[in-house]
């Protein structure tokens, strides 16, 4: 094309010499493949990341409904806390499960392992709390609360992943 435009033809002109093709059919051929063009591979990382993100939002909504507990249980006994913090057991453990069903794809393994990282670290604290409450036990809830900057640093990174993948 190039050297066409050097014997004094337009780019137009050139282009469909060299390649048979007007301009024209070319843009208008190669923008109905662009515009229809899809990755499976990318598909399917699109809907995982979007499947994680929906779990993340439950696992937030745990951390939110904790969070209005804490605030409100100054005056509850150990049996009433027990009532509050098993729907949160229950809850994180209901994520785990549908976290063991997702089949992420060849690109994501880093992601799923945070994930199930968290979880499982989450879970863990949760338990403890819970297992504070049962046995009245102040050196489990301490326990405990040593587990929440494992879980808070597992939950960032998995965000900073997710929020990747989602850019990428």
């Amino acid at each position: 094309v190039v050297r066409e435009m050097a014997d004094g033809n337009a780019f137009g002109v050139a282009f469909q010499r060299v390649t048979g093709v007007s301009l024209q059919t070319f843009e208008t051929g190669w923008l109905a493949w662009v515009q229809s063009w899809h990755d499976d591979a990318r598909d399917q990382v699109g809907q995982y990341v979007a499947t994680v993100g929906g779990l993340m939002k439950d696992w937030r909504g745990i951390i939110t409904d904790r969070s209005a507990y804490i605030a409100a249980a100054g005056g509850l006994t150990y049996a009433q806390r027990l009532t509050y913090q098993r729907p949160f057991l229950e809850r994180a453990s209901a994520i785990e499960a549908k976290v063991a069903a997702l089949s992420p794809p060849v690109a994501m393994p880093g992601l799923q392992t945070d994930l199930v990282g968290l979880l499982s670290a989450g879970k863990k604290w949760l338990q403890l709390e819970l297992d504070s409450s049962a046995q009245q036990s102040l050196a489990l809830l301490t326990q405990a609360n040593a587990l929440i900057p494992e879980v808070d640093g597992r939950e960032n990174r998995l965000r900073s992943r997710l929020s990747s993948a989602t850019f990428n």
